[in-house]
């Protein structure tokens, strides 16, 4: 698979998703869009692309790190900022050309995007030593070895 020569601009925005329970993630797992321009102009796309933000772009607990604060409750989480960096969904990819002809043109952008709610939970409490182990059907875990710092610590599963 070869990348596309041609120049594309996406466009992605912050999805927020209200009444839910706190601790859940949503993910956005497929989106069908349609740009409705003057003229009869029609852009559409389909697809599941994330972007990657910038840190601090996005505001909400509703980040990996946040489910993962919200199930364990008082336990810190270490570079909880790097975890899961900020994926807003592309809505549509346009290319230069098309970006470049009617990127100035107001439209209507209507989309459609199916979503996958995920949901951490604790299903076992392992001891932080080497060797200790979590099995469950065909789901096996293992520490292999702990990293002790004065700050914290790295297991290596």
């Amino acid at each position: 698979m070869r990348r596309s020569k041609v120049p594309r601009k996406h466009v992605a925005v912050r999805l927020e998703t209200v009444g839910l329970p706190p601790g859940l993630i949503v993910k956005p797992i497929g989106i069908r869009s349609r740009l409705e321009l003057p003229g009869g102009v029609v852009l559409e796309g389909t697809r599941a692309l994330e972007l990657g933000v910038p840190a601090g772009s996005d505001r909400g607990e509703t980040t990996p790190a946040g489910a993962l604060r919200h199930v364990l409750g008082s336990v810190r989480l270490l570079g909880a900022e790097h975890y899961g960096s900020p994926l807003w969904p592309c809505l549509l990819t346009v290319s230069d050309a098309d970006f470049a002809r009617f990127g100035r043109t107001p439209g209507t952008l209507a989309a459609e995007i199916e979503l996958r709610v995920n949901q951490y939970r604790v299903v076992a409490d392992v001891p932080l030593v080497a060797g200790a182990r979590y099995d469950s059907g065909s789901t096996h875990v293992r520490i292999d070895d702990i990293l002790r710092r004065s700050d914290g610590c790295t297991v290596i599963l």
